[in-house]
């Protein structure tokens, strides 16, 4: 580990140094775009965090956000690596039965159901059993002009289910995209190949048509790129090869393989005139996903299987949404919004003789939200959403048959400015769901800033969230008309200061978690304990010349967890097993680096690196001792650490043509190791991100 923080500390050391030789060089300081980062950060904003208008700097939380131009240089394949690039602390992990799972903070599920994904404020999570799954496949994300993160407690602003975070992405209208564009790109190692088109047309009669069409083909990598490597000793299915425990298991199956290995489709269509916009969106895609041990290993230590078998999740979405703005008066505005989405999910269990499990869900959605500037120093936001929800659509065997539900919800914000300094949030919603009673989402946030420079926030915020809908609806059809739900209480200070070139914030929080989970034990999805955690989050963004940096450092620790059910896979702490949480690496790094070799040519890096995954592996221990044959003693192989290495060359040989190369994870030309990803369970588990390359050519015109 030791050889690893210098190797991290030498990377940050030499960029910092870099910095410094080209300001001794040039002695200038470069402004970020147009504008200098302060000023950027000063202008007006609603949406990102706040529900009445507020600068980008005094926004009552921390928010990372992400430009399409962000996206090109980076060179991520998914919105997932390109979030754990961009966003401090935020991390992935992988499942053997279910699509990858991301986290912050010390939250993370085994569904992603504490996670908000919107798009142009409409929120596309699936509600049925495993939420914010659709939007995160897609390599070229042509269609996105930017993305807010919002880190911490958002139902408050966003609605129910918004407890880790919101992934809050905009996609660019008639009004917004400044050329049209043709992308291609394709990758080794991991293979892929993709293409999409973005266009726009403002007509005679003032409409403004936006059009944007993605189609990716991805067929992953194979066992060789990227090993799957267990902690037992098991003799292969494939092979009939006795396979030692921490060495690569034969598998048929690609890593990040598409869904049955049909090609991602995304759609979306357009329509602007003056303050009325009208969307549609279509999106399709999902994964083919390595099983578990046993599911590899011949008898006894596995299942009896014909053969490999994997699971798969596949998703097809489509949402329509229509949306309005008027200015009732010179300081009002009046808002509205009516959607209507469809989403089916098909899953393949990796057991023989399982049924496939295909099912749908459909959901209206309307909500109407009014904003005035009520004195010269006070803000005021009022709203009412409504939504009507069909499940078990598309399938026909389900014993859950077919249900309906409702949410009513009530939002309101009041900003306060009672001198230059000071800016007061009071704000929060009421929630009611068919099988919840009223629930509250309070926030209350101060912000002081005597300079514009320096900034200082105080958060306070619960954020509520129910199960999911198949699981209120067993509870239903046992007798139970109210479903469990979910209590976040968080506290947070940060410290922003902005200067030209310069950005640093700084952020320590405590949480108080009544957490909603699986209980393998009891077989379901249910309160499981109290879990309280605190943390750190630190991020620096110097932009000098021809060089941008960006760093940031994560840090978080249990501080206690109470076990309410039978079990929990979230800590071993109640079972006296250290204090740690499992399937979370206590501390995590990030780098990112861009030097401007030339007006038309750009390097660009990025280095991931988490650490201490001591939770892991004292649920190991844990679960050798109460006999499971899947983990054995003595192991510690998948609990080093995860470190992840990626560069870039982006060209212009003409105005309207870029060319890229990007190189992923490339310290696995050294230990392929470096790059392994653990599976959620901690057995110890884990498979090898693949060394791989992409190319790519984008023109616009």
């Amino acid at each position: 580990m030791s050889n690893i923080i210098k190797f991290i500390l030498f990377w940050f050391m030499s960029s910092a140094v870099s910095l410094c030789y080209a300001q001794e060089d040039d002695q200038q300081f470069a402004s970020l775009l147009n504008l200098s980062l302060s000023e950027l950060m000063l202008v007006q904003v609603s949406d990102a965090g706040s529900l009445t208008g507020t600068s980008q700097a005094k926004v009552p939380a921390a928010v990372t956000h992400i430009t399409q131009k962000d996206i090109q240089q980076l060179g991520a394949r998914s919105l997932l690596e390109l979030l754990e690039i961009t966003v401090p602390g935020l991390q992935m992990t992988r499942h053997h039965y279910e699509l990858p799972h991301l986290g912050i903070r010390g939250i993370i599920s085994d569904r992603e159901d504490k996670v908000m994904i919107r798009v142009n404020g409409r929120v596309m999570n699936e509600r049925s059993g495993r939420g914010a799954i659709t939007e995160r496949d897609f390599p070229l994300m042509g269609d996105i002009k930017q993305i807010n993160v919002i880190r911490g407690a958002g139902s408050s602003m966003y609605g129910l289910g918004a407890v880790a975070m919101v992934i809050d992405i905009q996609t660019f209208d008639s009004t917004t995209l400044e050329h049209d564009s043709v992308s291609v790109r394709g990758g080794a190692g991991m293979l892929y190949k993709a293409i999409d088109l973005n266009v726009s047309r403002q007509l005679d009669n003032g409409l403004g048509v936006y059009f944007h069409s993605e189609l990716a083909d991805v067929n992953g990598a194979n066992g060789d790129d990227a090993p799957l490597v267990f902690a037992a000793e098991g003799v292969s299915i494939n092979t009939g090869e006795t396979i030692p425990r921490g060495e690569p298991m034969p598998t048929n199956t690609r890593d990040w393989q598409g869904f049955r290995g049909q090609p991602f489709k995304k759609l979306h269509l357009g329509l602007d005139y003056e303050d009325s916009h009208l969307w549609l969106r279509y999106t399709e895609a999902g994964r083919n996903i390595a099983t578990m041990f046993r599911g590899l290993v011949e008898p006894p230590e596995g299942l009896d299987m014909p053969g490999e078998l994997m699971s798969q999740i596949g998703y097809e979405q489509f949402t329509a949404t229509f949306e309005q703005k008027h200015q009732t008066l010179s300081d009002a505005e009046l808002s509205w919004m009516l959607s209507y989405d469809r989403t089916t999910i098909t899953k393949v269990q990796p057991f023989p003789n399982t049924k496939v499990n295909h099912y749908g869900e459909g959901e209206l959605f309307g909500r109407v939200v009014a904003r005035w500037s009520a004195t010269p120093d006070s803000d005021l936001a009022l709203g009412a959403e409504y939504s009507y929800e069909e499940y078990g659509l598309d399938f026909e065997t389900s014993s859950r048959g077919l249900w309906d539900t409702y949410t009513a919800s009530l939002l309101g914000e009041w900003q306060w400015r009672p001198d230059e300094d000071w800016t007061l949030f009071l704000g929060g919603r009421l929630d009611k769901h068919t099988y919840t009673d009223t629930l509250f989402s309070p926030r209350v946030s101060a912000v002081y800033s005597s300079d514009d420079r320096n900034i200082y926030k105080l958060l306070l915020t619960q954020s509520r969230r129910m199960n999911i809908a198949q699981a209120n609806r067993n509870a239903e059809l046992s007798g139970n008309s109210k479903g469990d739900t979910e209590v976040l209480n968080s506290i947070e200070a940060r410290y922003e200061r902005l200067s030209e070139g310069n950005f640093f914030g700084f952020s320590v929080f405590y949480i108080d978690l009544d957490a909603l989970g699986w209980d393998e034990t009891a077989r379901n999805s249910s309160t499981i304990g109290n879990q309280t955690q605190w943390g750190i989050e630190a991020e620096q963004a110097l932009d000098y010349d021809r060089h941008a940096l960006n760093l940031s450092f994560a840090y978080t620790k249990l501080l206690d967890f109470e076990l309410y059910g039978q079990n929990t896979a979230i800590t071993a702490m109640p079972f006296g097993y250290g204090d740690d949480l499992a399937d979370w690496a206590t501390y995590s790094a990030k780098l990112r680096y861009r030097y401007d070799i030339s007006e038309q040519t750009q390097l660009t890096s990025t280095l991931r690196a988490l650490w201490g995954y001591q939770g892991s592996k004292d649920y190991g221990e844990y679960l050798l001792d109460n006999g499971s044959p899947f983990i054995t003693e003595g192991y510690e192989k998948a609990y080093r650490e995860q470190i992840y290495l990626n560069v870039g060359l982006r060209h212009q040989p003409a105005r309207d043509v870029t060319l890229s190369v990007d190189f992923h994870n490339l310290l696995g030309l050294f230990d392929q190791d470096l790059n392994k990803r653990i599976y959620r369970g901690s057995l110890g588990g884990y498979r090898d991100e693949a060394v791989a390359v992409s190319a790519g050519v984008s023109v616009t015109f």
